[in-house]
């Protein structure tokens, strides 16, 4: 064979494996869909992996899928809103948050809501499948 003839060869066989995804790609874990509760907190997890976190006095959003990291660690980019507790003309504003934490094994969420840039406003523990024990702001 000849030079002229090994390079196009070579190049075919380079260019093929860039094209290809690399092993495991496809076998992504992440934050299964269903209902976690906690004390004063309450996250619903849609099929589409998007959420909506209720807390007693504000909510939070993300929209999904969230990707965990082999030790069950995420973060993604969501929005936060103060709860007023009563009837307002204009709802306060969305604020754009941090939503981070880690699913153990045994279906313990550890959760931290924080505004961008900030300390989390809110750490918390939920369970998959426990009822939410809310209060509402007064």
């Amino acid at each position: 064979m000849t030079t002229r003839a090994v390079v196009p060869l070579v190049a075919a066989i380079v260019m093929s494996g860039c094209a290809t995804a690399p092993p495991g790609a496809g076998n992504e874990v992440t934050l299964p869909p269903g209902q976690y509760g906690g004390d004063q907190i309450a996250l619903d997890v849609a099929a589409d992996g998007g959420g909506h976190i209720e807390l007693s006095c504000a909510s939070a959003e993300f929209t999904g899928p969230v990707k965990l990291d082999p030790g069950g660690h995420f973060l993604t980019a969501g929005s936060y809103t103060r709860g007023t507790g009563v009837a307002t003309i204009q709802p306060p504003p969305s604020l754009p948050a941090n939503i981070s934490g880690r699913l153990d094994s045994d279906g313990t969420l550890w959760l931290d809501i924080a505004l961008r840039d900030s300390y989390p406003l809110r750490s918390v523990r939920l369970k998959r499948g426990a009822a939410p024990n809310l209060m509402r702001c007064l």
